[in-house]
């Protein structure tokens, strides 16, 4: 199977779905809720999104603040439209947990930059980047929780705010988003515990169980970084080299769950920079300790991951690193 290649597909989340009853399976439901909670957003609907979210519920960056409340929210997605008003989310792929009510989705986020966002003035460019919504949803069908992961190195490098290295302005993988939701299957729970064990062994220093589970013409579509690796070796090296420049790396595993055949995991990785960084650009270690977060798709064929697309936050990282000559920025968006 080729790594761009999809596997299952559905209809896409622009389309009206009817009204979800109670005789309707729950992970149907949240489908049904979510696409329409994405058309809002997409829309501009402040009061139609912000409904969406329990009373109590937040939104949050993976690295960064945290929204608790309708209120705050509102004034979050009012704020972020007037720096980028024509905004638009995709989603590509969207899992679903055993029980139907936590749900991943990779999203492409295209928008223009025509308004403040910040400090940063309008610069008139193309934004085209991706980011993960991690969302635990209420017996209601409302968001609980919406942890958003995406890479402002990436949104700062396309507004030409940095110059370093990014990816250029993304388009959509395929036309309808893949959507796979879980069975409780015995071929899940054998895939969740590869990539558990291959986490285990990131930290452990033990890479060989990367090598058992990934095949040897993966695609590792690295979605926070420049550009995608491919091959078994290629992406072992990659992760050695992380390894090597983060010695005390440790990684845990936060959320991870497996729907048909792929598997999605939320990581918080920490460790000491006291090794060199080919992957940073960090020539001499920083002796600086960094926490960030990875959400991730790995797609198995064949009992092996033959692809895998990784979203971070590597402004985050530089900030951390203080590879930028500063502790931090002001967040050039934040999206409930």
């Amino acid at each position: 199977m080729r790594s761009d290649q999809p596997v299952q597909t559905h209809p896409p989340a622009k389309q009206k779905q009817p009204a979800p009853t109670s005789k309707t399976p729950v992970a149907d439901q949240v489908q049904q809720v979510y696409d329409a909670c994405i058309e809002k957003a997409n829309r501009h609907d402040v009061g139609g999104i912000v409904g969406c979210f329990a009373p109590n519920g937040t939104s949050a960056m993976s690295d960064g603040g945290t929204d608790r409340g309708r209120d705050k929210i509102r004034d979050s997605m009012i704020t972020l439209w007037k720096g980028i008003p024509d905004m638009t989310r995709l989603p590509q792929i969207m899992l679903f947990a055993p029980g139907g009510r936590t749900t991943a989705t990779l999203v492409l986020e295209t928008a223009t930059h025509k308004g403040p966002i910040g400090p940063l003035a309008a610069t008139g460019r193309r934004l085209g980047m991706w980011g993960v919504q991690l969302i635990n949803w209420t017996a209601d069908n409302l968001i609980a929780s919406n942890v958003h992961t995406f890479d402002q190195a990436t949104v700062l490098a396309q507004l030409g705010v940095i110059k370093i290295p990014h990816r250029p302005v993304a388009s959509a993988l395929w036309g309808k988003p893949i959507v796979v939701k879980a069975t409780g299957s015995a071929t899940e729970k054998r895939n969740l515990a590869k990539v558990t064990a291959m986490t285990n062994g990131m930290t452990a220093r033990k890479l060989d169980v990367m090598q058992a589970t990934l095949a040897g013409d993966v695609a590792f579509h690295n979605l926070g970084g420049p550009s995608d690796i491919h091959g078994l070796a290629n992406v072992v090296r990659f992760f050695e080299l992380i390894l090597r420049a983060f010695p005390d790396m440790k990684i845990d595993q936060l959320t991870a769950f497996a729907a048909g055949d792929w598997v999605f995991v939320y990581r918080r990785w920490q460790g000491t920079n006291t090794g060199p960084s080919q992957v940073l650009g960090v020539a001499k270690p920083t002796g600086r300790r960094v926490t960030y977060h990875t959400a991730e798709f790995y797609r198995f064929d064949n009992g092996r991951v033959n692809a895998l697309w990784s979203v971070n936050d590597r402004l985050h990282i530089i900030q951390q690193l203080r590879l930028l000559g500063a502790r931090s920025t002001a967040n050039p968006k934040r999206t409930p």
